[in-house]
């Protein structure tokens, strides 16, 4: 068919078909006379009918809040006779708020004379939301950012005071780096929502586990780690292996590592806390590089920054066979939605207390 071939549409066809279009694009369009009373309306917003509108005023229908911003647009549209639009808000009963894009322009008789105004509405709502998902994960975004540049530069200031030479540093502090990304590939996998323990004891000991198999024991409750928690449990467990492998049982035939955490309560007061304990056994009286005077930067990381960063307490214990370090934190602190898991069974108490939980 050639296009002189198309029979011409005369006005109510047109008409019709532009009502058809603006249903399918979920476009609502009116008229307003100049007292502002709906004339004509198509495909109306907020799925109401269009005998809603007919001969009735914003202030009729919206809240003040809604007519307060309509309202000086359409008046100043026919005032100037210039186009404008802006977005405005409805809040709907239910306490939900959608957003509109509003287009207003001005409605002329034939002889050019202002009538009223004529216009569109655009449900952006979604959009809206989208803006300002992205707008708050950039703050974000920046702010983590801020804060993991802090944590790295504390590494390399720490690390460079316990080298004794550049490339000391450059195998102390790039395992460092490895253990902090781990904790951040777990926490970028849920969004930052948090990761579980189990995948970062995975990640941290794995080619650990790999090599020495039955001698490094894991055990606990499933649970998901707050990101701030992840981070620093990741760093401490990472100077415990590494030492371990160096200086501790590891290092020797037959050394064992048992890694255990668990819930406890608090006989004074019932509060509910996180206690991680490293606990290695040997055949043999080895010497840490953590015992006696300060121990290096790996004995601060387990007993003050990854303590103190989850409000915490941690303590290690020298014995002949090997070292045993407990981390005991409020639980609010270590885990993501701490309600879930206080409403489980009942937690030990006495006995499995720790001593410095009995006060």
């Amino acid at each position: 068919m050639l296009f002189r071939d198309i029979p011409t549409m005369n006005q109510q066809d047109q008409i019709q078909h532009l009502i058809s279009a603006a249903e399918c694009a979920h476009i609502s369009v009116f008229v307003q006379d100049r007292d502002l009373r709906y004339v004509w309306m198509v495909n109306p917003p907020l799925g109401l009918e269009p005998d809603c509108f007919m001969g009735r005023t914003d202030a009729e229908l919206f809240s003040k809040t809604t007519v307060a911003q309509l309202e000086p647009i359409k008046h100043k549209v026919m005032l100037t006779g210039r186009r404008r639009r802006d977005d405005v808000f409805v809040d709907l009963p239910t306490g939900e708020r959608r957003w509109y894009s509003v287009c207003v322009d001005a409605w002329r008789l034939p002889d050019g004379t202002v009538a009223g105004v004529s216009g569109s509405w655009i449900d952006v709502t979604e959009q809206r939301r989208l803006d300002e998902r992205i707008l708050v994960l950039m703050r974000e975004v920046a702010h983590r950012s801020k804060n993991m540049l802090s944590i790295v530069q504390g590494l390399a200031n720490q690390t460079a005071k316990t080298s004794a030479n550049v490339r000391d540093f450059i195998g102390k502090f790039t395992g460092r780096l490895l253990s902090l990304g781990h904790a951040q590939d777990l926490l970028t996998a849920t969004d930052w929502r948090g990761a579980s323990i189990a995948e970062l004891v995975k990640f941290q000991l794995g080619p650990y586990l790999d090599a020495y198999g039955n001698r490094i024991e894991t055990r606990g409750r499933r649970l998901m780690l707050k990101s701030n928690a992840a981070q620093y449990l990741g760093l401490a467990l990472h100077e415990l292996v590494t030492n371990a492998v160096k200086h501790g049982t590891l290092s020797e035939p037959g050394g064992t590592v048992s890694l255990a955490w668990r819930l406890i309560a608090s006989k004074s007061d019932g509060k509910q806390y996180f206690v991680l304990v490293w606990n290695e056994r040997g055949r043999k009286k080895l010497m840490s590089d953590w015992e006696g005077g300060s121990g290096g930067f790996g004995r601060t990381m387990l007993t003050r920054i990854a303590p103190q960063a989850v409000q915490g307490e941690a303590t290690i214990r020298f014995r002949p066979e090997g070292i045993i370090y407990r981390l005991t934190a409020p639980l609010e602190e270590i885990v993501v939605n701490g309600w879930i898991y206080r409403k489980a069974a009942g937690y030990p108490s006495g006995g499995d207390t720790p001593p410095e939980l009995e006060r």
